[in-house]
Protein backbone atom coordinates (compact mmCIF):
# COMPACT_ATOMS: atom_id res chain seq x y z
CA UNK A 1 0.00 0.00 0.00
CA UNK A 2 1.48 3.31 0.52
CA UNK A 3 3.77 4.23 3.47
CA UNK A 4 3.80 7.59 5.45
CA UNK A 5 6.39 8.84 3.90
CA UNK A 6 4.95 8.33 0.51
CA UNK A 7 1.89 10.02 1.68
CA UNK A 8 3.38 12.73 3.04
CA UNK A 9 4.95 13.12 -0.58
CA UNK A 10 1.81 13.52 -2.10
CA UNK A 11 0.20 17.38 -2.99
CA UNK A 12 -2.04 18.18 0.56
CA UNK A 13 -5.43 17.46 -0.99
CA UNK A 14 -4.85 13.86 -2.94
CA UNK A 15 -6.71 11.66 -4.91
CA UNK A 16 -5.91 8.02 -5.14
CA UNK A 17 -7.12 5.14 -7.09
CA UNK A 18 -7.19 1.92 -5.45
CA UNK A 19 -7.36 -0.91 -8.23
CA UNK A 20 -8.68 -4.23 -6.62
CA UNK A 21 -10.28 -7.49 -7.22
CA UNK A 22 -12.31 -9.57 -5.43
CA UNK A 23 -9.74 -11.55 -3.51
CA UNK A 24 -7.72 -8.07 -2.75
CA UNK A 25 -10.65 -5.91 -1.83
CA UNK A 26 -10.23 -5.37 1.88
CA UNK A 27 -6.52 -4.77 1.41
CA UNK A 28 -7.89 -1.41 0.21
CA UNK A 29 -8.05 -0.29 3.55
CA UNK A 30 -5.13 -0.12 4.65
CA UNK A 31 -4.85 3.47 3.05
CA UNK A 32 -6.71 4.13 6.99
CA UNK A 33 -3.25 3.38 8.43
CA UNK A 34 -2.37 6.70 7.08
CA UNK A 35 -5.00 8.86 7.30
CA UNK A 36 -4.91 10.20 10.67
CA UNK A 37 -8.30 11.92 11.10
CA UNK A 38 -11.86 11.74 10.63
CA UNK A 39 -13.04 11.08 6.64
CA UNK A 40 -16.57 9.52 5.48
CA UNK A 41 -16.74 6.60 4.09
CA UNK A 42 -19.31 5.88 1.09
CA UNK A 43 -20.25 2.18 0.17
CA UNK A 44 -21.89 1.64 -2.70
CA UNK A 45 -22.03 -2.35 -1.63
CA UNK A 46 -22.15 -3.07 2.24
CA UNK A 47 -24.56 -1.92 5.15
CA UNK A 48 -22.68 0.70 6.98
CA UNK A 49 -22.71 -1.67 10.43
CA UNK A 50 -21.34 -5.19 8.53
CA UNK A 51 -18.50 -2.76 7.03
CA UNK A 52 -17.78 -0.93 10.70
CA UNK A 53 -16.94 -4.27 12.45
CA UNK A 54 -15.31 -5.85 9.56
CA UNK A 55 -13.12 -2.38 9.76
CA UNK A 56 -12.82 -2.80 14.00
CA UNK A 57 -12.02 -6.52 13.60
CA UNK A 58 -8.69 -5.24 11.41
CA UNK A 59 -7.62 -2.70 13.47
CA UNK A 60 -8.94 0.48 12.29
CA UNK A 61 -10.58 3.13 14.06
CA UNK A 62 -13.95 3.04 12.55
CA UNK A 63 -14.79 5.62 15.03
CA UNK A 64 -13.05 8.32 13.05
CA UNK A 65 -15.33 7.06 10.37
CA UNK A 66 -19.16 9.15 9.30
CA UNK A 67 -20.61 5.99 6.64
CA UNK A 68 -22.98 7.06 3.91
CA UNK A 69 -24.53 3.52 3.48
CA UNK A 70 -26.32 2.83 0.35
CA UNK A 71 -27.48 -0.76 0.74
CA UNK A 72 -29.24 -0.80 4.48
CA UNK A 73 -32.47 1.02 3.15
CA UNK A 74 -32.83 -1.42 -0.04
CA UNK A 75 -32.44 -4.52 1.88
CA UNK A 76 -34.53 -3.07 4.41
CA UNK A 77 -31.66 -3.61 7.38
CA UNK A 78 -33.34 -3.24 10.55
CA UNK A 79 -30.19 -2.31 12.55
CA UNK A 80 -29.07 1.19 11.80
CA UNK A 81 -25.20 2.28 12.92
CA UNK A 82 -23.90 5.73 14.75
CA UNK A 83 -22.19 8.22 12.56
CA UNK A 84 -24.47 6.76 9.16
CA UNK A 85 -26.55 8.26 7.30
CA UNK A 86 -28.73 5.96 4.75
CA UNK A 87 -30.21 6.49 1.34
CA UNK A 88 -32.11 4.28 -0.65
CA UNK A 89 -29.90 3.68 -3.40
CA UNK A 90 -27.22 4.52 -5.58
CA UNK A 91 -29.29 5.89 -8.07
CA UNK A 92 -29.51 9.36 -5.90
CA UNK A 93 -25.73 10.34 -6.99
CA UNK A 94 -26.79 14.32 -6.43
CA UNK A 95 -28.07 13.32 -3.19
CA UNK A 96 -24.68 11.58 -2.38
CA UNK A 97 -23.04 14.90 -3.40
CA UNK A 98 -24.99 17.03 -1.26
CA UNK A 99 -24.59 14.99 1.70
CA UNK A 100 -21.02 14.36 1.57
CA UNK A 101 -20.99 18.51 1.39
CA UNK A 102 -23.13 18.52 4.43
CA UNK A 103 -20.98 15.90 6.74
CA UNK A 104 -18.07 17.69 5.63
CA UNK A 105 -19.25 21.40 6.47
CA UNK A 106 -20.81 20.07 9.72
CA UNK A 107 -17.67 18.88 11.10
CA UNK A 108 -14.42 20.39 9.86
CA UNK A 109 -12.42 17.55 10.89
CA UNK A 110 -13.37 15.04 8.06
CA UNK A 111 -10.60 15.31 5.83
CA UNK A 112 -11.00 12.71 3.42
CA UNK A 113 -13.14 10.88 1.68
CA UNK A 114 -13.82 7.08 0.69
CA UNK A 115 -16.00 5.46 -2.10
CA UNK A 116 -15.79 1.82 -2.19
CA UNK A 117 -16.85 -0.34 -4.82
CA UNK A 118 -17.14 2.50 -7.61
CA UNK A 119 -17.58 -0.14 -10.30
CA UNK A 120 -20.91 -1.14 -8.96
CA UNK A 121 -22.49 1.79 -10.34
CA UNK A 122 -22.60 0.66 -13.15
CA UNK A 123 -25.47 -1.41 -12.06
CA UNK A 124 -27.58 1.90 -11.81
CA UNK A 125 -26.01 4.58 -14.17
CA UNK A 126 -24.41 4.85 -17.65
CA UNK A 127 -21.07 5.80 -18.28
CA UNK A 128 -21.00 9.27 -18.64
CA UNK A 129 -23.28 9.69 -15.23
CA UNK A 130 -20.39 8.16 -13.57
CA UNK A 131 -17.92 10.33 -14.88
CA UNK A 132 -19.59 13.03 -13.93
CA UNK A 133 -20.00 11.76 -10.19
CA UNK A 134 -16.28 11.23 -9.96
CA UNK A 135 -15.40 14.60 -11.42
CA UNK A 136 -18.25 16.93 -9.19
CA UNK A 137 -17.41 14.99 -5.89
CA UNK A 138 -13.43 15.19 -6.86
CA UNK A 139 -13.82 18.79 -7.35
CA UNK A 140 -16.22 19.24 -4.51
CA UNK A 141 -13.76 17.22 -1.89
CA UNK A 142 -10.92 19.72 -3.02
CA UNK A 143 -13.46 22.58 -2.57
CA UNK A 144 -13.59 21.26 1.35
CA UNK A 145 -10.48 20.62 1.93
CA UNK A 146 -10.63 16.67 2.14
CA UNK A 147 -8.76 14.06 0.13
CA UNK A 148 -10.33 11.30 -2.19
CA UNK A 149 -9.73 7.60 -2.29
CA UNK A 150 -11.62 5.96 -5.00
CA UNK A 151 -11.86 1.64 -4.44
CA UNK A 152 -13.00 0.19 -7.39
CA UNK A 153 -12.53 -3.47 -9.13
CA UNK A 154 -10.22 -2.74 -12.27
CA UNK A 155 -11.76 -5.39 -14.21
CA UNK A 156 -15.41 -4.12 -13.92
CA UNK A 157 -14.72 -0.23 -14.75
CA UNK A 158 -15.55 0.96 -17.92
CA UNK A 159 -12.96 2.29 -20.21
CA UNK A 160 -14.43 5.81 -20.06
CA UNK A 161 -14.18 5.43 -15.78
CA UNK A 162 -11.07 4.16 -15.85
CA UNK A 163 -9.37 6.96 -17.46
CA UNK A 164 -11.39 9.53 -15.69
CA UNK A 165 -10.21 8.14 -12.44
CA UNK A 166 -6.75 7.79 -13.91
CA UNK A 167 -6.35 11.92 -14.78
CA UNK A 168 -7.24 13.02 -11.73
CA UNK A 169 -5.43 10.57 -9.59
CA UNK A 170 -2.34 11.85 -8.00
CA UNK A 171 -1.62 8.21 -7.19
CA UNK A 172 -2.79 4.43 -8.96
CA UNK A 173 -2.32 1.79 -6.23
CA UNK A 174 -2.64 -2.16 -7.22
CA UNK A 175 -2.55 -3.49 -3.47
Amino acid sequence: MLSQKEVMELPNLFSIVINTDIDNHFKAYRVLDNLHTDGILVSFHRTAGNLKNMLLRHGYDADKLHFIDLVSKAIDAKKLTEKSDYLLTPKLLNEVGALIENIARNNVKNKFVIFDSLHLLHLFHDEKTIINFVDFVHKRAKLLGMKTVFIANKERLSKGVKQKLNSIADRVIQP
